[in-house]
């Protein structure tokens, strides 16, 4: 992204104040919204919370259309997402903060639980999206190294019985309709004492991407239009029980989704081809379910909260890949075959924690953590080539398993030196054990089973200053260590043993990697002016990372994380909120992150000076609202616009290095109330805007000059209903 787009964006903001902040000083009526938040594990306001935080409501997740990881993904300064092997569904997505990308630097959070951010649930009945940047170690564990994401779900009133419904339709430039519904109803069903609030949702997205016979193709078939439509099933199901006079909570939930696609939004070598141009008439069609569970405790007293969270988390996913390119590369001619994936993750996770609400200038946090997860991955022994060379040839097979406990105990805590100046500081003690075992089958399977255990264990901790000049403006400074667990390689030995031979390595020291570190320095500021309307926070930050955990891509197709070395990386942040005038707010983020691979650990193929690779540089966003009247109907317009940077592609290898260009994306949408009934119209991606939002690891190896990309979706024209009651 360059900086004259940046500049213009803010100079436009920056010149609209003064008139904006004027009216609402001299009408005293327009305040900036207090968004509470639970970052610290404890409810505070978003002013009080000494970190680099954003927060969006539930009404502005709305108005914005953040329908999922790719709508919200890119309205946060320094967040970001591109594609990882985290699971073998080549669906997964890893989301990046302040450029700490790759599977497993994330945290990723419904509400109290740890999930994994590749189940990409959709954005529905949601009281705020919660983005804390920098490691979160000390509070939320290994897998927020770079940062984290929460989203928390509406909970149920004890007091009034709500509800609502809305729709949505919309068709997509040389796509299909595409359908939403939902509804929500809170029900007290003791009032005061016990109610249930019940979210049931579903959604048909139609397609965009088209598969043709390329002109060179064996088999002759019809071109498949839409063939990426999706259908999205789900629902939720809350609980509150309130006892002792509400000193005492319990807060049952159950949420579920189904997702099941025809095939992939994905385009061949560039972003703008939306046509698959294949051999075969193959299907990619796969499934994703997931399933959570939880319970959560709250004992209040007058010195501190008691928190008991229990949640158990189920996700498993079904994907194919049209394989007869990698068929080719194996056989030589092009042979139709498909490849299926089959990943089934468990998780069980428990944490109690204390927060003190303590007379004095004392504070703290303080909790215990164990997680236990195991990960299976299939490769069924279906994979030959159709009709088959030989009736037994299988070409490559596998089953996995990864098993990891975490156990863990931290405390956070603040000590007031003045009635100013508060002292910061935290550590975590965590243990984790990895059991690790995989059987290959096929001509290219490995016949040895790989077994693999390990331990590891260590302290994060944190440190920090926070000055506050009074309840509206404050200033920060903090250090802290974030980390993530190693892991392993999965790649057939005797098709990639050329690469082996050129890095000097064996199949079993190629087959695993370690753990990597980092540690962060932040210095920040949040400040607001609640009669002019303006609120400012800004940050500064440099990361200092080692044994970094990146991709290599071999020759044979494959791809392998390696410890590459060492990493910096600097920026900033900011976040302007402006209320301008009666009925009118704007709101500017912008990022920056300015990373560098300083030492490449021996991996040729790996350059030092070379940006960390998908992370862009530059990211920022502009919402812009007005609301009035026309006679008594209130009405809105709104646009929002987002941009993102080039960044350099995960799937790479020397001397060839592909770059994921720079897009910005422009919305539009505009509303009227009538009573209880609201009706908008909006254009997503007004400009039609052909972006590369991931570059897609397959399944199999990437056949050679036909890498596959995650696009976004052309622009697209609906309209969308509520009605509450």
């Amino acid at each position: 992204m360059s900086r004259s787009r940046i500049l213009a964006v803010a100079t436009a903001i920056w010149l609209s104040a003064p008139a904006g902040t004027a009216a609402a000083e001299q009408q005293g009526v327009h305040k900036l919204e207090d968004i509470v938040v639970t970052a610290q594990k404890k409810e505070q306001s978003i002013q009080d919370v000494p970190m680099s935080i954003s927060a969006v409501g539930g009404a502005e997740i709305v108005r914005n259309a953040l329908g999922d990881l790719k709508g919200y993904g890119t309205r946060f300064p320094n967040l970001s997402f591109g594609a990882t092997g985290e699971s073998r569904n080549a669906a997964t997505l890893a989301i990046a903060i302040r450029g700490v990308v790759g599977k497993g630097t994330t945290g990723f959070y419904i509400d109290e639980t740890p999930v994994w951010a590749s189940i990409n649930p959709l954005v529905t009945d949601l009281e705020r999206i919660e983005v804390l940047r920098g490691p979160q170690g000390t509070l939320y564990g290994a897998r927020s190294m770079g940062g984290t994401v929460r989203l928390i779900t509406r909970q149920p009133d004890l007091s009034e019985a709500t509800g609502g419904v809305g729709g949505r339709l919309a068709t997509t430039k040389g796509g299909g309709m595409s359908y939403r519904a939902d509804g929500v109803v809170n029900i007290p069903v003791v009032p005061e004492r016990f109610a249930l609030r019940v979210l049931a949702y579903g959604q048909d997205q139609g397609g965009f991407i088209d598969r043709a016979p390329s002109p060179s193709a064996p088999a002759d078939f019809a071109t498949h239009r839409n063939v990426d439509d999706s259908r999205t099933y789900g629902g939720r199901i809350t609980g509150l029980l309130s006892l002792l006079d509400g000193d005492l909570t319990i807060q049952p939930a159950l949420a579920v989704e189904d997702t099941s696609w025809d095939g992939r939004s994905w385009a061949d070598v560039s972003a703008g081809n939306r046509t698959n141009d294949r051999g075969f008439d193959i299907d990619e069609e796969g499934d994703s379910e997931w399933k959570l569970g939880s319970l959560t405790i709250r004992y209040s007293r007058p010195y501190g909260q008691f928190t008991s969270s229990t949640s158990y988390f189920d996700w498993s996913s079904h994907d194919t890949e049209d394989a007869s390119e990698f068929l080719q590369l194996v056989f030589g001619p092009l042979l139709p075959g498909a490849l299926h994936a089959e990943d089934h993750v468990r998780s069980f996770a428990q944490e109690l924690r204390f927060s003190s609400r303590l007379e004095g200038p004392f504070q703290f946090t303080t909790g215990a953590f164990y997680q236990d997860s195991t990960k299976f991955v299939i490769f069924p022994p279906d994979l030959w080539p159709d009709p088959p060379a030989d009736p037994i040839l299988t070409v490559f097979s596998m089953r996995l398993s990864e098993k990891v406990q975490e156990t863990a105990l931290f405390a956070e805590a603040t000590f007031d030196l003045t009635s100013n100046l508060a002292l910061i500081g935290g550590a975590r003690y965590f243990e984790h054990q990895l059991e690790f075992s995989s059987v290959q089958g096929g001509v290219f399977g490995s016949p040895i089973p790989f077994l693999q255990d390990g331990s590891e264990s260590g302290v994060t901790p944190k440190f920090g200053l926070q000055y506050r000049f009074d309840e509206d403006r404050m200033l920060y400074a903090t250090a802290a260590e974030g980390f993530r667990i190693g892991g392993v390689n999965l790649f057939p030995a005797d098709v990639c043993a050329d690469d082996l031979e050129d890095l000097g390595l064996t199949a079993s020291e190629l087959g695993s990697y370690d753990s990597d570190q980092l540690w962060s320095y932040e210095v920040g500021m949040r400040s607001r002016w609640p009669a002019h309307g303006v609120a400012l926070s800004v940050a500064g930050y440099r990361i200092d990372w080692s044994d970094l955990q990146q991709t290599i891509g071999l020759s044979c197709g494959f791809p392998a994380f390696v410890n590459a070395g060492k990493a910096k990386i600097q920026g900033f942040e900011a976040d302007l909120s402006l209320v301008a005038a009666s009925g009118l707010a704007l709101k500017l983020g912008v990022g920056y992150a300015d990373s560098e691979i300083t030492d490449n650990g021996g991996f040729g193929s790996v350059i030092v000076g070379a940006p960390v690779q998908n992370a862009p540089k530059w990211t920022a966003s502009a919402a812009l609202d007005y609301e009035f009247q026309a006679g008594n109907i209130p009405m809105f317009a709104h646009f929002d616009y987002s941009d993102v940077g080039q960044s350099l592609n995960a799937r790479n290898s020397a001397p060839f290095f592909r770059v994921r260009p720079s897009y910005n994306v422009l919305n539009l949408r505009a509303g009227a109330g009538f009573g209880t009934w609201d009706v908008d119209l909006f254009v997503e991606n007004v400009t039609d805007e052909k972006a590369n939002l991931a570059d897609v690891p397959p399944m199999a190896a990437e056949f050679p000059g036909r890498p596959r990309i995650l696009v976004n979706r052309p622009r697209t024209i609906g309209m969308e209903v509520r009605a509450r009651f």
